[in-house]
């Protein structure tokens, strides 16, 4: 075949002379009946040889026939997919999100593959899609296997550069540090990320070099550059509160974060402390943030108040401190809670505002804007404007990876390249998995490159099909205004559906909820917002060096306050849906489908989805990814175990952590929370005995105040949770499953009874529990219900879990399997 391929960038190669135009692309996807991609490929790429169109068509090839609209063709027609694919400029495409899946898989896996394996595999790949760049699929299957490789190989290094030191064990100590970050926190308190200059009282042999505290405003006013200390508790960043959840450490560790915690009373600071050079200068820059931040809080507060300043302030320098429970209960449950978080939203508004104003305005001026190439200049101050909104935001992490969807985008217009397309989008993903491949993993990176590419390829579609109307002469102004405002709120309409749906998977695995009016709530929330807070909100940030914000500030607050109007009135409808535990499986397969249909163009994408949904059921119909809900959750630290029930929670501290609760109730399902009960309600209950009611109800715990907590499970397993370290040996003799949040020198108690202690929560973190009441048949003859463990860690010895494994009495670390549970609890 002549012509070839110039690569997975460019698309197709021509002759000298010819271009590839969009009456050639939509041949290629209008392609005849009963004619082979293949040879109509050919055509394109050999646009000087003449088709004779009253050819009798090829004969069609064998295909097997599912349904109406999917056809799976044999394995030899592959390549007539490939060549169609590539005529489109689609391949290009896969190559970042190849990348993505090479990472996640790195970042997913129990062990570290080893790094020879992992650099040796990449290499091999990338030499055989160069070598095989002849022959078309084994060049594409090369390539694709080289770009997983390769994010696997990105994320190795990114880790072993980071290597952030975890603190292994909570500790009281006094803290010195450098603020390199502060931002407002719930209460009125502040959130502190400290370089640790030194921790004493007492000296740890591994100190974190960074940590996160939250704490007062000390009495001195002081600022990001400035030194203060104070005494605190630090501990480690907290495992998945599930098996399967989220594990928190491990975005503190790519963020360099090695403990969290809390100041007692005021930190003191410390301004007159010696700096190097470099942090001086750091030190400048953040504090010239800060003090930019501080004088724009200061002239809304001079118009606004409430929660409307508050509100202000979040979208415009990122401070949420002053939002009240309520209003953000408003935006959670009527599903607007992403417009308070800096990111693409607000990136794109502010820089597709300031691109809109300065463009029309220089329109103004024929003679400039006939001689200059006005939406080039544009595009580039838009760059500009939106370097200074990060600069004022503080730059958090949404708001960062936005910028860089944006910047490539906007560059793309100074090229003279069309912005919003998948292939900017797909280089925008390329830049941000080079530099930082952990990004893969966060709810964050996967919502926004997924509501972006279902917009782009589905607003793509729509004008792909739409047809040209012609215009009525008669048609008056009042029904161009109707029509006007109905294309508005369908295409928002649109806009919140697509969004939502591509989204849906992620938030429904992250959060396990869903808003149940987020639809509606977009649909009239966001023409305010975007029409009239956040151009308000643009045009007081430019007229206040003037002192002419004032106008602009009215009428920032009118539509900030209608927002939220808006929000109560869709929250009081209906809360959120509650999704419970979504497989991850489930997960991987949701995205595959979802890029599947968003990258292809061809035939390809239907039977992509067709074998993603063939392996959801198999998913479903096998059992894999789940196991049911467990009988008991046990939190890592031991202070904290639930007995899952039909419609509730039975909680067995009455000073459980709000947050684990909620994790647990949204994960599960279950909305209801039941208390423990004191066990001297229940008859034949004495304090002076030492043992148990022979009555004692299953399914709830009842306590014996500040020593220990008893539950009885189904198959007759006695579960104690003890509180005071002198009860284990109360509890080893009458349960068959012992709970303790202290370290005991013993690994099983001498009655045979399992211990979950703080040696073995701290190495498996939070674990579930189930019961098989299957009987056991033994030589001594049937046996009792079977407790099986699943631990939220398991084997894995990753970097972001190793601290788990220090011992510091020894200085050393344990191996991965000392401590560790079996699911037969071995």
């Amino acid at each position: 075949m002549n012509g070839g391929f110039s690569g997975w960038g460019t698309g197709v190669a021509f002759k000298a002379g010819q271009t590839q135009s969009d009456d050639m692309q939509a041949y290629v996807q209008e392609r005849p009946e009963g004619t082979l991609a293949v040879r109509e490929a050919q055509a394109f790429l050999n646009p000087v040889e003449e088709i004779d169109r009253t050819a009798v068509p090829l004969e069609k090839k064998p295909a097997i026939r599912l349904g109406l609209y999917v056809s799976l063709p044999k394995l030899r027609n592959l390549e007539s997919i490939l060549v169609e694919e590539q005529a489109f400029g689609r391949l290009f495409l896969f190559f970042p999100l190849f990348l993505a899946f090479g990472a996640a898989f790195w970042f997913a896996r129990d062990y570290p593959p080893s790094r020879y394996l992992t650099f040796s595999t990449a290499l091999v790949f990338s030499l055989a899609a160069f070598a095989l760049c002849e022959r078309r699929l084994l060049h594409v299957l090369a390539t694709l296997a080289a770009a997983f490789s390769l994010g696997a190989v990105l994320a190795d290094m990114e880790t072993a550069r980071k290597d952030t030191i975890m603190l292994d064990s909570p500790v009281t100590a006094q803290v010195t540090g450098r603020i390199i970050d502060l931002e407002p926190a719930r209460g009125g308190r502040l959130r502190y990320t400290l370089e640790i200059l030194s921790i004493r009282d007492p000296v740890l042999r591994r100190p974190p070099r960074q940590v996160r505290l939250t704490g007062l405003s000390p009495k001195e006013k002081v600022l990001p550059g400035d030194i203060i200390s104070g005494p605190a508790r630090l501990s480690p960043p907290s495992g998945p509160v599930l098996p399967g959840g989220y594990n928190f450490a491990f975005g503190p560790y790519f963020e360099g974060i090695g403990a969290v915690g809390f100041f007692y009373g005021y930190p003191v600071g410390l301004k007159d402390a010696e700096q190097s050079s470099e942090a001086r200068l750091g030190a400048s820059i953040l504090q010239a943030q800060a003090k930019l931040s501080l004088a724009i809080t200061e002239r809304l507060r001079s118009v606004l108040s409430g929660d409307v300043l508050a509100f202000a302030t979040a979208i415009i320098v990122n401070d949420r401190r002053a939002m009240s429970d309520s209003a953000l209960d408003a935006l959670r449950l009527s599903g607007l809670a992403h417009i308070i978080a800096i990111s693409g939203l607000h990136m794109a508004l502010a820089a597709g505002m300031f691109f809109w104003l300065l463009r029309s305005g220089l329109a103004l001026f024929p003679g400039f804007s006939q001689r200059f190439p006005v939406k080039k200049i544009a595009a580039a101050a838009a760059i500009v404007a939106a370097s200074i909104y990060l600069f004022i935001s503080g730059a958090p992490i949404s708001a960062v990876r936005a910028y860089i969807m944006l910047t490539v985008m906007l560059l793309a217009v100074v090229a003279g390249r069309q912005a919003l397309n998948l292939r900017n989008l797909a280089i925008a993903a390329l830049f941000i998995i080079v530099v930082t491949p952990s990004s893969v993993m966060t709810p964050g990176f996967q919502m926004s490159f997924a509501a972006t590419a279902a917009l782009i390829a589905g607003y793509g579609a729509w004008r792909r099909k739409e047809e040209p109307k012609e215009i009525s002469a008669g048609r008056g102004a009042l029904s161009g205004f109707a029509s006007g405002g109905l294309k508005l709120f369908g295409g928002l309409a649109l806009t919140s559906v697509i969004g939502g749906g591509a989204t849906a998977l992620v938030a429904a695995s992250t959060f396990n909820t869903l808003p149940a009016y987020g639809v509606l709530a977009n649909v009239l929330a966001m023409p305010v917002f975007s029409f009239v807070a956040m151009p308000a909100a643009l045009l007081s940030l430019a007229a206040a060096p003037f002192g002419l914000e004032w106008p602009f500030l009215h009428a920032l607050g009118f539509g900030l306050e209608l927002t939220l109007t808006i929000a109560n009135w869709v929250s009081e409808l209906g809360g959120g849906l509650t999704i419970g535990y979504v497989s991850k499986w489930l997960l991987v397969l949701g995205c595959a489908a979802l890029f599947s249909a968003c990258l292809f163009r061809s035939r390809a994408a239907a039977i992509s989805c067709l074998a993603v949904y063939l392996g959801a059921a198999a998913l479903g119909i096998f059992g894999i990814g789940g196991s049911g809900a467990p009988d008991l959750i046990v939190y890592e630290d031991g202070t904290l175990a639930a007995v899952v029930g039909d419609s509730s929670l039975a909680l067995s501290n009455t000073k459980a952590s709000g947050f684990v609760t909620d994790q647990w109730s949204r994960a599960l399902g279950l909305e209801t929370l039941e208390k423990p009960s004191d066990i001297a309600e229940l008859a034949g209950w004495s304090t002076h005995t030492d043992s148990l009611p022979e009555d004692l109800p299953n399914g709830s715990f009842h306590c014996l105040a500040e020593k220990w907590c008893v539950v009885r499970l189904s198959g007759g397993i006695t579960v104690i949770q003890i509180e005071d370290i002198k009860q284990v040996g109360f509890a080893c003799d009458h349960a068959d499953l012992v709970i303790s949040p202290w370290r005991h020198s013993f690994r099983q108690c001498r009655s045979g009874a399992y211990l979950l202690d703080r040696n073995v929560l701290r190495r498996n973190g939070s674990i579930a529990i189930r019961i098989d009441n299957r009987e056991q048949n033994h030589a001594d003859g049937p046996q009792r219900a079977k407790i099986l463990f699943e631990t939220a860690l398991g084997q894995q010895a990753r970097e972001w879990n190793s601290h788990r494994l220090y011992d510091w009495r020894s200085g050393r670390f344990d191996p991965p399997a000392k401590y560790v549970l079996s699911d037969n609890g071995e």
